[in-house]
């Protein structure tokens, strides 16, 4: 992410594909967050159906997390979010909690 961020994209394509390598069984949330801060939608979205698969832990963190900011504005980000809700129901809670505390409302 910090070489994508310094405009530096052999760096940031090569430690992307090395990421993929090493950790695509297991940490497709990480990889989505990667793409989608890259603004590669597609490839984002591929990541977070992977991730679904994966019952990965970082699904709960999709409605909040920063990274994802680019694909707030896809409507595939709904699916995700319905996908990531029928995993887990009580990440909806999670996210209320969330949109409370960022709004200054007290629990």
């Amino acid at each position: 992410m910090a070489y994508h961020a310094l405009g530096r994209e052999k760096e940031s394509d090569a430690t992307l594909r090395e990421l993929i390598e090493k950790f695509h069984a297991n940490a497709a949330w990480s990889i989505a967050s990667v793409y989608a801060l890259r603004n590669q939608r597609d490839e984002a979205f591929k990541w977070l159906d992977r991730a679904y698969a994966q019952h990965d832990g970082g699904l709960i963190f999709i409605k909040i997390e920063p990274l994802l900011k680019n694909l707030r504005s896809d409507s595939r980000i709904c699916r995700a979010l319905e996908e990531a809700q029928a995993a887990d129901p009580a990440i909806v809670e999670i996210w209320r909690s969330h949109s409370k505390a960022r709004s200054g409302q007290s629990q």
